[in-house]
């Protein structure tokens, strides 16, 4: 490895966007270092560079590596240098995953984020999928954290069974359970001792994909989310965390229905309805890469209007 890793802790990681140049679709690495330290102001655990938010199956491999370092470098300059970067590093092949998991530790990655493959699911049997993971981790020179995320990759769902098998391997420490199964995150999280915030345990991070699940997942036992509603309401996402983690469950139960009506309408509308908020009231965002629909002006209204009660209460925040 190129650098001493830094430890994952339990809270909320946040799936960025990628932001680009609107007239050329460059990298706006700019306006990302601005984005990635307001994120880390907020209180979060990680940054997830080039997930689904991040529009990760639009950026080539230099791209990737330029986000990763740029990313780090805004986060080292300024006060962040132990906050951890976990990166999409999905591809079909054995070997081009364990490029792309080189590729990031090189630019300073600390964990790698990997979806199954998906292109021949058709071939894949379950010791395929097993034998993937495995391979992929005794190979990477950055901690494995599996990504089981069903409608992105044909279908194929991890069940708790292989997530459990795969949590013996040593380079294998955690999974985001994109599939938003509570019973296999609370299966998965008993069975490996997860860690939480009040509980070492085995050191395997059960994390949910929502934001509209995150007191749901931590009273099943987990570790925390990644979640892209974070781009948004970094300081709620955190806040709704901290206030469970506090014992006050009530009012983390109330925040968290706040959190949930607009994580539902930032999941239905995609990477668009995120920039599209962000630029509504953050004044930067800007579009998603084609093919990618660009956002109409009613879209734009009634998404900015749905978010308005969490973004005032967002606002109000004081970190």
């Amino acid at each position: 490895m190129t650098n001493k890793r830094r430890s994952l802790k339990p809270g909320v990681s946040v799936a960025t966007v990628t932001l680009f140049d609107a007239e050329t679709e460059d990298i706006d690495v700019v306006a990302m270092q601005f984005h990635v330290l307001r994120l880390a102001k907020a209180g979060i655990n990680s940054v997830t560079i080039a997930g689904s938010n991040g529009e990760g199956a639009h950026l080539t491999y230099k791209e990737r590596t330029l986000l990763i370092s740029a990313i780090r470098e805004v986060l080292d300059g300024s006060g962040f240098r132990e906050l951890p970067t976990i990166v999409n590093c999905s591809a079909q092949s054995v070997r081009e995953v364990v490029d792309l998991c080189r590729q990031a530790d090189q630019a300073g990655a600390d964990y790698a984020l990997i979806l199954p493959p998906s292109y021949f699911s058709g071939a894949y049997t379950r010791q395929c999928l097993s034998n993937f993971f495995t391979d992929v981790a005794s190979e990477s020179p950055i901690p494995v954290i599996l990504y089981n995320y069903p409608p992105v990759v044909g279908g194929t769902d991890l069940d708790s069974d292989l997530i459990i098998d795969l949590s013996s391997h040593p380079n294998i420490v955690g999974c985001k359970f994109t599939c938003a199964n509570l019973g296999k995150i609370n299966r998965v999280a008993t069975k490996v001792d997860a860690t939480t915030s009040k509980h070492n345990g085995s050191g395997f991070y059960a994390m949910a994909g929502l934001a509209d699940c995150i007191v749901p997942t931590l009273a099943a036992g987990g570790t925390g989310v990644i979640v892209g509603l974070g781009n948004v309401l970094p300081k709620s996402c955190v806040k709704v965390f901290d206030l469970y983690e506090a014992g006050k469950f009530d009012e983390a139960q109330k925040l968290q229905r706040l959190l949930s009506a607009a994580d539902w309408t930032l999941v239905a509308g995609g990477v668009t309805s995120v920039k599209s908020v962000l630029e509504s009231y953050f004044n930067y965002g800007g579009q998603p890469r084609r093919p990618l629909p660009r956002a109409e002006k009613d879209a734009k209204e009634r998404w900015a209007i749905a978010l308005k009660a969490a973004v005032e209460y967002e606002n109000g925040i004081q970190v």
